[in-house]
């Protein structure tokens, strides 16, 4: 692939093969290539493909499963009810960034006082760690 002048950067294309053998959705308003890709991902209705594509439209995850997720809500009610300082305790991969950015958001709509704390990959390390807990508390 040529160089860009100028940019220090290698540019170059992605070439993406779709198997023909995915037949379209019949019936979804997109091109026959998006109706194939998402055949692969075994969505094979309109209304399913509408709901892939259009996640606003989907209803939020079951929390019921989830092992302390009540108690978590109520301690958390209380807090935002006592006006008690709450700490979101983050991650530093791509969906630790998001969903510490999106329980933050969460909790500020429903007035807590609310700050996050993302530990630095290489000072940090993995995981809740002793010393991290203790300068939130600072």
């Amino acid at each position: 692939m040529p160089r860009r002048a100028g940019s220090g950067v290698i540019g170059f294309a992605w070439r993406v093969a779709l198997p023909e053998e995915a037949p379209p959705i019949p019936g979804l308003d997109a091109p026959p290539f998006i109706g194939r890709l998402l055949r692969m991902r075994g969505i094979a209705s309109p209304d399913a493909a509408d709901a892939f594509l259009a996640p606003e439209r989907q209803q939020p995850a079951k929390t019921h499963g989830l092992h302390g997720f009540p108690e978590a809500v109520e301690r958390a009610a209380a807090a935002v009810e006592a006006g008690e300082q709450i700490a979101v305790y983050g991650d530093y991969d791509v969906d630790g960034i998001t969903s510490t950015a999106i329980l933050v958001e969460a909790l500020r709509e429903g007035g807590a006082d609310c700050h996050w704390f993302v530990p630095h990959r290489e000072a940090d390390g993995y995981g809740v760690h002793a010393d991290a807990l203790e300068r939130l508390g600072d």
